[in-house]
């Protein structure tokens, strides 16, 4: 390679793109403006709603058998509150005015009072306290009311009163509203205790007796550099894709469109000298656009535009700042190289666009590790791109700098990088992709050669739609609709419009073919075992980004709904077994067969089935299986072991959770003698196998 050649390229390069006068205003104008509108707005939205929730007459209903002495703590607690020095600073501006409504919660939903109080006795909730155990012993799960009431006073002990205070989550004001008015109540209660120990002939104030003071042994610039830590790389890593993905895919995928690529190709330039070229270019941009954004980090927030937390102090050692420049710059370089990729294997501006979105979600995963507690540097952690950097910074940025860990992250990243470079200019060898203009027959144009050339945009829309559903319809945040929608629209409803979209023939795209006989004992023994792999898997996984407890109690709830138990096994076993075998081992597997080597082929399908499970905790343990399903089916040439082998996982699952089975403080020997017992299940479908078509 030769560098002069690469710096002249650069220099054309960069002059093409200060000329170009839409890609400086979407690369460098738009990100400049982008910081300071976003701050601002933010600072105006939080200091609006703060003036709102001070002006703000709170209207709200008092219902319940104990509503008079819930009233009595209020107006104790309100006449305490002028002479009383160390009253909450939350209470300060608390207007609130009580209202009569037949029925409060109604009124709350409707918009005509900000919250209500539901007030109960002892004797009150002592008898709703032994209803809600009745019900979450009730087998069938079919007792009333909903979910929402069942963890209702777990924390309470017989014989007390309970207050609950309800508001509309969807209503800033309002919830803000309840939560001053626990608040109050807690304020009143604390008055009351402390009139009762003066009753009693002490004279001292009963917040006195007991003096609390958390201590931290870490030092301020240590706490700060957490704080910072944590989301330094996240930011840094979405800067520098924004910057340099106008720039990238200009760079590649509009020249293809213009039909300029083909003039630079046919100059005395390698194609390794105009990628590395075009790369320099990007990571210059994203480095500029990178500097700009801290920049202006900096000076907003010397201005105070955003509230820094109290006693923040940040100062960087020469050490430090070496260590991050070791970790930041190969990152930099990592991330060019995926743009230069998405641009080089794009046909035009707006492919490179459509593949650049679901890129963009996916590697905003490994670039927050930084911010999950419990990841340390010294794990498999180190050889995970990106994650390696965010998890590396948090600990530089808090005092602890682990040259090792840092060399073998910076080693990981630059091997990738240079990787992507070489395969960026691989690409370039293919005339198809140097070239905008259709070069297929037009007999290609439909059938079931367009769909393998086109199977990637299927599956990255699909991805994206997925996301964006979940994210943004509130329809579909409950468990099961989005459940049902996910399996029934978007896996089996788009696998079914490809099949009528190309014309395919969906025995064949399907891959709906017999098995042997005697294969099916072997597959359905194949179930357990996978499952308790599946398990190894995620042992190993929670070591790496360690799922927080608020994580795993969401997914159990969300996995818990009332209604009989064959639900429960329809909708986590019997649909995503079919529908999303459909989706992945029928289509997806279809259109790549010929793209890729078996192995290679088994890798891919299983890596994007494990993606589309979005949570970071659950990847690694959807994708391994994904892997032995696909696996599976390429040896038995046919769709439906995989179908039982999902279905069956997904339901042994289920059972072990019905049945109390505590899989989490299984043996680990059990679970590698499982693994054993599956590749043995395995080797004995590869000697009777029946290869997949290849038609």
């Amino acid at each position: 390679m030769s560098w002069s050649i690469v710096r002249l390229i650069w220099r054309l390069e960069i002059r093409t793109l200060l000329r170009s006068r839409r890609t400086v205003i979407l690369s460098i104008v738009l990100p400049m403006l982008l910081m300071p509108i976003m701050l601002l707005a933010s600072r105006f939205s939080i200091q609006l709603q703060e003036r709102r929730e001070e002006s703000t007459r709170y209207e709200y209903a008092i219902t319940g058998d104990w509503a008079d002495q819930v009233r009595d703590l209020i107006d104790a607690a309100r006449s305490a509150l002028p002479g009383d020095d160390n009253r909450p600073e939350s209470l300060e501006d608390f207007l609130a005015e009580e209202v009569s409504r037949e029925d409060p919660e109604a009124a709350v939903l409707d918009g005509e009072i900000h919250f209500y109080v539901r007030a109960l006795g002892s004797a009150a909730a002592d008898f709703e306290w032994a209803e809600r155990e009745a019900e979450r012993e009730d087998e069938d799960g079919t007792a009333e009311p909903g979910d929402r009431d069942r963890r209702r006073f777990e924390s309470r002990m017989d014989g007390v009163p309970a207050i609950e205070i309800y508001s509309p989550g969807n209503r800033t004001t309002a919830t803000a509203g309840a939560r001053k008015m626990g608040d109050l109540l807690a304020y009143g209660r604390s008055r009351q205790r402390e009139a009762l120990f003066r009753q009693s002939g002490n004279p001292v104030v009963f917040r006195d007796l007991l003096a609390v003071e958390e201590v931290s042994l870490a030092s301020d610039e240590q706490t700060s550099g957490l704080w910072i830590g944590r989301f330094l790389t996240l930011v840094l890593f979405m800067m520098t894709l924004a910057g340099g993905s106008v720039v990238a895919m200009d760079s590649l995928a509009g020249e293809k469109e213009r039909g300029t690529l083909e003039t630079l190709l046919t100059t005395a330039a390698e194609r390794a000298e105009i990628i590395g070229a075009k790369q320099l270019v990007i990571l210059t941009v994203a480095l500029v656009i990178t500097l700009i954004q801290v920049g202006n980090l900096l000076f907003y927030t010397s201005l105070d535009v955003i509230p820094l937390p109290e006693d923040f102090a940040f100062s960087l050692s020469p050490a430090a700042a070496l260590a991050l420049v070791l970790l930041f710059v190969p990152l930099a370089v990592l991330t060019a190289g995926v743009l230069l990729l998405l641009s080089a294997y794009a046909k035009s501006y707006k492919e490179a666009q459509l593949y650049f979105f679901p890129v963009y979600l996916i590697g905003l995963i490994p670039a927050a590790a930084g911010a999950v507690e419990g990841i340390a540097l010294r794990s498999a952690i180190a050889v995970i791109p990106i994650a390696n950097v965010s998890v590396a910074a948090r600990e530089v940025l808090t005092g602890r700098i682990d040259w090792l860990m840092i060399l073998v992250g910076l080693t990981v990243n630059s091997l990738l990088a240079f990787a992507l470079m070489r395969y960026s200019a691989g690409l370039l060898e293919d005339e198809q992709l140097i070239t905008a203009q259709q070069t297929t027959s037009p007999g290609e144009l439909t059938g079931p050669a367009a769909f393998r050339s086109q199977i990637w945009k299927w599956y990255v829309v699909l991805w994206a739609l997925l996301f964006a559903a979940a994210a943004g319809i509130p329809q579909l945040s409950a468990f099961r609709p989005q459940l049902l929608f996910n399996e029934l629209v978007l896996f089996l409803g788009s696998s079914l419009l490809i099949v009528r979209y190309y014309g395919l023939d969906v025995r064949k795209a399907w891959a709906l073919r017999p098995v042997k006989a005697g294969l099916w004992p072997v597959i359905i023994l194949l179930i357990a075992p996978l499952q308790l792999t599946a398990l190894l898997v995620h042992r190993f996984a929670n070591t790496i980004f360690p799922a927080p407890t608020g994580y795993l109690e969401q997914l159990a709830e969300e996995f818990s709904f009332p209604g009989p138990t064959w639900q429960l096994y329809l909708l986590i076993a019997v649909l995503p077994g079919v529908c999303e075998e459909i989706a992945f081992r029928g289509s997806l597997l279809y259109g790549l067969r010929r793209k890729f080597s078996p192995v290679a082929l088994t890798v891919v399908v299983g890596i994007v089935f494990g993606f589309f499970h979005f949570s970071i905790f659950r990847i690694m343990t959807a994708g391994v299986l994904g892997i032995a399903i696909t696996a599976v089916a390429l040896m038995t040439g046919s769709l439906f072991p995989g179908i039982v082998i999902h279905l069956g996982n997904n339901a042994l699952a289920i059972w072990f959770g019905e049945a109390g089975v505590p899989v989490d403080t299984l043996d680990t020997s059990l679970l590698v003698g499982a693994f054993l017992v599956s590749l043995a299940l395995m080797w004995i479908i590869y000697r009777n196998r029946t290869p997949y078509p290849n038609e």
